[in-house]
C-alpha cells in the first residue's frame, strides 16, 4: 500500500533537489581550500626559499611582474658575480707571487689576530693542521648583558669553552643582531640589537670572523647595518656576508693559514624583505635563495685557495631535521666545490650528513642566544695536511648548554660523546663517532 499521496513525492522529491546546490558548493569549498594547502609541494616557488616571509614573497612577485626578462637578469647577475671576483685577484686574496715561506708577507698582507698563532713564530715553520672553530647564532639577551656588567666575559661564555676556541687557528660566529644605537626598527615581529661598546663581549669571547648574512642583522634598518659594520671593524673584527653595496656583500672572505688559503662564504636564505639584498646601489646581505649566487662564488674562487668553506643560512626556526630543501642546496655546494659547509637559523641541532666525502653540518643551533632552547655546540673542524697535500677533513661537535645567561660545554669528554651518540648520530645515517670523538662517514651505509 501507498501511504504518500502523488503531492507528497513531489514536495519530498524537490526537497532532496534543493539540497544539490549547497551540496556542490561545500564541495568545491573544500576542494579550493585542499589545493590552497598543498600547492606548495604540487608547485614549488621558483624564488622563495624556507623563512621567507608573505612580505618578501610579495615583494619578490612584484619585482618578477616588473620586468619580462627576470630569467635574463638572474643570469647576467650570476655571471657578473664570476666576473668581478675573477677580475679582481687580490679581493683580500694573496698574489699568485706571494712567497709563503716568508711569514711577515703574510702578515703584511694579511692583518689578521691569528696569523702568527698559525706558525711556530720563533722558527717559521709550518704546521700540518689547520684548524676553525665554529659557532652558531649569537646574540646577547639583556640577561647576558647583566651579568657581563656585573661580572666579565665568563659570566656568558665558560672558560672552558673559551679555552677550547683558543686552541683553533680560527674562530668564526653567527652575529644574529645590530651593534648599533639606531632607533627606528624594521617593520618585524622580533627585532635584535645591542649598545656597540658590548662589541667587547665578541673581543673577549676572541671572535675572529663574524658571519652576518641573516635575518636579523638589518632589524634598525640600514642605518643600523652600517653602523654595525663600523663597529666591527673598528674593532678589529672581521665579517663576511653583507656590506655597503653587493660587490663587497658578495665577496668571499680569504685568509691565509700555514701558507694554505681558506675561502669563507657567507649568504642567508631567511630575510622578511628581498630588500635585504645587496644590490650594486644598496647595502644588504648576501643572497642565499637556491643557491645559485653562491654556486657562482665557489666556482669563481675555487681555483685560487686550498678550501672552501659556506656558512649558510636556512632551513625553518625550531626544526631539529634539515628539509628536502637544505639537503638539495647542501650537496649542490659541494658539487660546485665546497669542503665544508656549515648551517645555521634554527635555533636547533640538526644532523650531519656526509656527501661525497664532504661534510655538511646542517644545523649548529644557538651559541649565545639567552632562549629556552638549551642544546648547543660548537663545532671543530681541522684540515689535516700530514699524509695528504689535498687535506683530510676531520670534525668533531663540542655540546653544551645555552641558557638564559651562561653557554659552557657539557663537563667531561664522556658525557659529550653519549650525546653525540643519542642526539645526533641517530638521525645521521652517513655518519658514526670513532674512538677519538670525530665524526666520520659510515662507510658500511654510505658506499
Amino acid at each position: 500500500m501507498d501511504y504518500f499521496s502523488s503531492e507528497e513525492k513531489y514536495t519530498e522529491k524537490n526537497k532532496r533537489k534543493s539540497f544539490l546546490p549547497l551540496v556542490f558548493i561545500i564541495t568545491i569549498l573544500a576542494l579550493i581550500g585542499i589545493f590552497l594547502v598543498i600547492k606548495d609541494d604540487l608547485f614549488p616557488e621558483k624564488y622563495y626559499g624556507p623563512g621567507m616571509t608573505t612580505e618578501a614573497k610579495k615583494e619578490s612577485s612584484e619585482d618578477e611582474n616588473s620586468s619580462d626578462s627576470s630569467k635574463e637578469s638572474n643570469t647576467k647577475h650570476n655571471e657578473r658575480i664570476i666576473e668581478t671576483i675573477s677580475q679582481e685577484e687580490n679581493l683580500g686574496l694573496v698574489s699568485e707571487t706571494t712567497d709563503y715561506k716568508n711569514i711577515s708577507t703574510i702578515s703584511t698582507v694579511f692583518v689578521d689576530k691569528k696569523i702568527a698563532k698559525a706558525t711556530d713564530s720563533s722558527l717559521g715553520v709550518y704546521k700540518d693542521v689547520d684548524s676553525f672553530a665554529f659557532a652558531g647564532d649569537i646574540y646577547f639577551s639583556k640577561r647576558n648583558i647583566n651579568v657581563y656588567d656585573n661580572g666579565n666575559i665568563n659570566n656568558v661564555l665558560d672558560q672552558q669553552y673559551i679555552d677550547i676556541i683558543d686552541s683553533h687557528d680560527y674562530f668564526v660566529g653567527n652575529l644574529e643582531c645590530c651593534l648599533t644605537d639606531a632607533d627606528e626598527a624594521t617593520n618585524k615581529e622580533f627585532t635584535f640589537k645591542v649598545s656597540p661598546k658590548y662589541v667587547n663581549i665578541l673581543n673577549d669571547m676572541h671572535l675572529d670572523l663574524a658571519t652576518i648574512a641573516n635575518n636579523h642583522v638589518m632589524d634598525y634598518g640600514e642605518k643600523g647595518f652600517l653602523e654595525t659594520l663600523d663597529v666591527l671593524k673598528d674593532n678589529g673584527i672581521n665579517y663576511v656576508g653583507g656590506g655597503k653595496d653587493e660587490q663587497e656583500a658578495t665577496k668571499p672572505y680569504i685568509l691565509v693559514i700555514n701558507g694554505r688559503r681558506y675561502a669563507i662564504i657567507s649568504a642567508t636564505c631567511v630575510v622578511p624583505s628581498v630588500k635585504w639584498f645587496a644590490a650594486e646601489d644598496r647595502a644588504g646581505v648576501n643572497s642565499g635563495y637556491y643557491g645559485n649566487a653562491v654556486c657562482n662564488q665557489i666556482k669563481a674562487i675555487k681555483d685560487k685557495v686550498d678550501k672552501v668553506i659556506v656558512f649558510i643560512h636556512w632551513g625553518v626556526e625550531k626544526d631539529t631535521i634539515s628539509n628536502e630543501e637544505q639537503q638539495t642546496m647542501g650537496r649542490k655546494f659541494v658539487d660546485f666545490g665546497a669542503d665544508l659547509v656549515v648551517g645555521t637559523h634554527s635555533h636547533r641541532l640538526q644532523e650531519v650528513e656526509y656527501y661525497n666525502d664532504v661534510p655538511i653540518v646542517y644545523g649548529i643551533g644557538n651559541f649565545i642566544f639567552g632562549s629556552t632552547w638549551t642544546d648547543t655546540e660548537l663545532l671543530s673542524v681541522s684540515f689535516d695536511y700530514t699524509d695528504s697535500k689535498k687535506g683530510n677533513t676531520k670534525i668533531k661537535l663540542i655540546p653544551g648548554t645555552c641558557g638564559y645567561e651562561l653557554t659552557l660545554p657539557l663537563s667531561t669528554e664522556q658525557k659529550r660523546n653519549k650525546f653525540i651518540e643519542e642526539n645526533i648520530i641517530p638521525k645521521s645515517p652517513t655518519c658514526r663517532l670513532d674512538e677519538e670523538g670525530y665524526i666520520v662517514k659510515n662507510v658500511e651505509l654510505v658506499e
